[in-house]
């Protein structure tokens, strides 16, 4: 139930005591008490100069409104003071500032504070974002608050975004306690239509089922990795996070290493107490027995962390003897995150992302849908947490600006693959997020340790760890810019509506598709000299994926440019199938050059589970080129470029340990697939034998 927070609405609110089912009546006065406090609402005229001056909180009430501030704006002075209410008043303070806030000396966009507590009728008015805030000089941060977390408050929500800037009320339960706080990190302008933004900071009260779970998953992920969990942090950022930098490594460190009340630490970052639950709580200290501040981070969040890290782990001769079990740890932390989900977070996102990346089955040849139903999953998580809207203008932090930047444009990438990967249509919509693009200070922040925090873990962690890495910034850059054209291509070519409707006019649709293949030969041309095709990396720093996701963008992008596929479209020199097969030939001929280059210890780099399904469409592309060459000479050609694919895919097979084997399996038996039936039906002229799929097949074949 709603409540006005307004001091004069309290003292004759009569919210029940006793539930619902005892009490329905006493339900009524509260809703005639909100009905006319709404249609009391008068807006307050708010002056800058007014604003700036609010008193520190210990001394909001005791200081007296500034002399050359005529009567009429009081209230306004009022709405002031109200902002820094304390979490601890009574019920109806909406804004529990003094836990969210916390004191930089950065101007804040405007964020209006609670009810007035005038003895008027003079409630909060909408304010512009040009106006200075009701607290100024202070941000907010969305994350780190203990026992809450915050729920992005959208458009269509339950509560109008435009009202709620004038009147905001927070949530109450049977017991009169509040369930939930309404915070505006951003008050809107109506000059450049920008919505205003709210976020429900929903107080956390977990089910006993959920935290015994979540509890019992982090006690299965800590004993497996006992005594070696170091080892495995230290190995997921030597040998992860280079090639894919989206876990918050400051953040992870501070609070794995029991440093997060350390001095000196960038973001001041307050980490929850120890749990092995991970839920939030007060922070968490280093105690005799042992660092507990690890165990402040979601058993998601380390359970992924632990499974990557365990990929590497044999690399080491002193590590061989410890028997790790990837899909073990993968499942605990999945166990630990479908409850976490109750209460999402930056953290629960990151669990979310790297968790696409578990190793398939080492059976597999396609890859399982699971994939795509945990791409959905982050992509829901972002949402829910906002991260699709543009935080540019809202009163938190830069750093966490830019983490929420950087993961939304993670779940972007990984949603744009696993979309290509089963063929399915992204769940991002181009009109559904206004996040801004990437800078490298976004991509950069949080990846240089503070250094209190580097001397502390300098014989836990590699040095490299510590500092920040350009190539790595520019590897996520660079495959977030790529995905932005692909998803454009998935939109405009490779949905059932957008290929019916394209089709219907072939020359635009040709028009489009050449504009994608220009983005794609521009982002080859611009490539940063530390990521380009004249370093693929070493063991650690694996630049080759960058590489293969463009490969699999350009081979999309030829296949929608040379469709339909079709036997006159063969025979027909006119048809789009003939007029771009030579270039296609071209531009997919540096593809080849691509895989000769690779070498053992960049194959035995991270990948990324992408590396598989685009490993695979470009595999089946040469096919493809193969398959439809016009006439003997392109026929020639375009085997050869098979034949020295299989080639580099034999070599790599022969010296790839198991994680590599991984990558490289499903295309394999691709290819060979191929070659294997290709020579029989050439042989035999008709296609090879397979085996039935359904036993009834095979019944009613013997019956014949």
């Amino acid at each position: 139930m709603l409540v006005n927070t307004d001091e004069d609405s309290q003292a004759t609110s009569t919210l029940p005591e006793n539930p619902p089912s005892v009490q329905h009546t006493h339900y009524l006065p509260s809703i005639t008490v909100l009905v006319d406090a709404a249609a009391s609402l008068a807006p307050v005229e708010v002056h800058p100069a007014t604003l700036t001056e609010v008193p520190p909180p210990a001394q909001a009430e005791a200081t007296a409104p500034p002399e050359n501030v005529p009567a009429s704006q009081d209230s306004s002075l009022e709405l002031a003071s109200a902002a820094v209410t304390d979490a601890t008043s009574p019920v109806g303070s909406i804004h529990s500032q003094s836990v969210l806030a916390s004191p930089v000396a950065t101007p804040a966009i405007s964020v209006p504070g609670p009810g007035s507590q005038s003895t008027s009728a003079a409630t909060p008015a909408p304010v512009s974002s040009a106006v200075p805030s009701s607290i100024a000089g202070r941000l907010y941060t969305l994350e780190d608050n203990p026992k809450r977390t915050a729920h992005s408050m959208g458009l269509a929500g339950e509560q109008d975004a435009g009202l709620m800037v004038s009147f905001r009320s927070s949530v109450m339960n049977e017991a009169n306690q509040v369930d939930a706080d309404i915070l505006q990190v951003y008050a809107g302008d109506l000059m450049s239509n920008h919505p205003p933004v709210h976020f429900n900071m929903l107080h956390d009260s977990f089910a006993p089922l959920d935290n015994a779970a979540k509890d019992a998953a982090s006690k299965r992920i800590e004993g497996a990795v006992a005594g070696n969990a170091d080892e495995l942090v230290r190995l997921y950022f030597r040998h992860v996070h280079p090639v894919y930098p989206i876990l918050s490594k400051t953040r992870f460190l501070q609070a794995y290493f029991g440093d997060a009340d350390m001095e000196g630490t960038r973001h001041n970052v307050s980490v929850p107490a120890a749990s092995t639950s991970g839920s939030p709580g007060s922070t968490a200290k280093e105690t005799s027995s042992g660092r507990t501040g690890k165990l402040s981070i979601p058993a998601s969040v380390r359970g992924v962390v632990y499974g990557l890290a365990s990929n590497f782990w044999k690399r080491d001769p002193a590590n061989a003897a410890f028997p790790l079990n990837q899909h073990e740890l993968f499942e605990d932390a999945l166990v630990s995150l479908q409850r976490e989900f109750h209460g999402p977070d930056l953290w629960t996102l990151q669990a979310c992302l790297l968790l696409i990346h578990e190793n398939s089955a080492e059976n597999a040849t396609i890859e399982t849908p699971r994939v795509w139903t945990l791409a959905a999953q982050a992509v829901a998580c972002a949402q829910v947490i906002g991260l699709h809207r543009d935080p540019t203008n809202w009163s938190i932090a830069p750093w966490e600006k830019s983490l929420r930047k950087k993961l939304w444009w993670a779940t972007f990438s990984a949603d744009v693959w696993s979309s290509v990967c089963h063929g399915n249509p992204p769940h991002i919509h181009r009109e559904g997020f206004t996040t801004p693009s990437l800078t490298m200070d976004d991509l950069a922040m949080d990846e240089d340790v503070p250094l209190p925090l580097a001397r502390r873990i300098q014989c836990l962690v590699d040095q490299a760890t510590v500092r920040p890495d350009v190539a790595s910034c520019a590897r996520l850059s660079q495959t977030v810019a790529v995905s932005g054209i692909v998803h454009e291509l998935l939109h405009s070519s490779f949905s059932d509506v957008a290929y019916m409707e394209s089709m219907q006019d072939p020359l635009v649709r040709e028009a489009g598709l050449q504009q994608i293949r220009q983005k794609l030969t521009n982002w080859s041309s611009l490539l940063p000299r530390c990521i380009d095709t004249g370093s693929l990396g070493s063991a650690i720093h694996n630049n080759a994926p960058v590489h293969l996701g463009y490969y699999a963008a350009v081979a999309l992008n030829f296949r929608a440019l040379m469709s339909p596929v079709t036997k006159a479209a063969k025979q027909d020199p006119q048809s789009s199938l003939r007029r771009y097969f030579r270039s296609a030939m071209d531009d997919f001929r540096p593809f080849i050059d691509f895989m000769h280059n690779i070498s053992p210890e960049c194959m035995h780099a991270f990948w990324g589970l992408h590396a598989r399904s685009q490993l695979i469409l470009c595999g089946n592309f040469l096919i493809y080129l193969f398959l439809l060459a016009p006439d003997p000479e392109y026929v020639q050609d375009a085997f050869q470029l098979l034949g020295r694919f299989h080639d580099s895919l034999q070599r790599l097979s022969a010296v790839a340990d198991k994680y590599a084997i991984s990558i490289l399996r499903p295309v394999a038996l691709r290819i060979d697939s191929f070659f294997t039936q290709a020579a029989q039906i050439m042989r035999s002229g008709q296609s090879a034998e397979t085996m039935p799929i359904s036993p009834h097949l095979s019944d009613s074949r013997s019956k014949a």
